[in-house]
């Protein structure tokens, strides 16, 4: 399961994993997804979709923002080769 935690002013992105759906722990290098360096995601990033390509490779979709006056968002993706 991806996740959100905030901090003040930051949302980050986490993963848990479950192997019933009650029991989670979380992964050990959380956050997965954070603010970056760029302008379009520094304080926000949130509001995961993954999706598994054909070719094997994980891509998590998810939303940035660069500050709290302005009501837009970006879409970033992120991606891994491999097992989660």
């Amino acid at each position: 399961m991806f996740y959100t935690g905030m901090t003040p002013g930051r949302c980050y992105m986490g993963l848990a994993i479950s192997g019933n759906g009650v029991d989670w722990e979380k992964h050990g290098d959380n956050p997965l997804i954070k603010p970056g360096p760029a302008e379009w995601d520094s304080i926000y990033a949130s509001c995961s979709s993954v999706v598994l390509t054909p070719d094997e490779k994980w891509r998590l979709y998810y939303a940035g923002r660069k500050d709290m006056l302005h009501k837009y968002y970006a879409i970033g993706m992120a991606e891994l080769n491999g097992d989660i």
